[in-house]
């Protein structure tokens, strides 16, 4: 039961993962232009990209560990708010 509690949050961090770097890749789409080089906004969704894409290859990639690990990779992202956080705990 633990490990399908377990999975179920990996589940959600994942799914959390995926719908903020979806949300950053349409923000960077409609991005006004000209993009000049120095736009510091863009820069920062355009690293924002990196860091979710990276994070969810590594949530497919990672096995199931204890819940606190999890917790802890979950907060050690940086990318996620108190709600989402929430969303993956249990």
């Amino acid at each position: 039961m633990n490990q399908h509690k377990n999975q179920a949050s990996w589940e959600n961090l994942k799914s959390i993962l995926e719908k903020k770097k979806q949300e950053v890749q349409d923000e960077i789409l409609h991005y006004p232009p000209p993009i000049p080089a120095c736009d510091q906004q863009f820069n920062y969704l355009l690293e924002q990209r990196a860091l979710l894409a990276q994070a969810v290859r590594q949530v497919n990639e990672i096995a199931l560990v204890s819940n606190e690990e999890l917790q802890q990779f979950a907060e050690e992202l940086g990318c996620l708010d108190e709600s989402e956080l929430a969303q993956i705990s249990l």
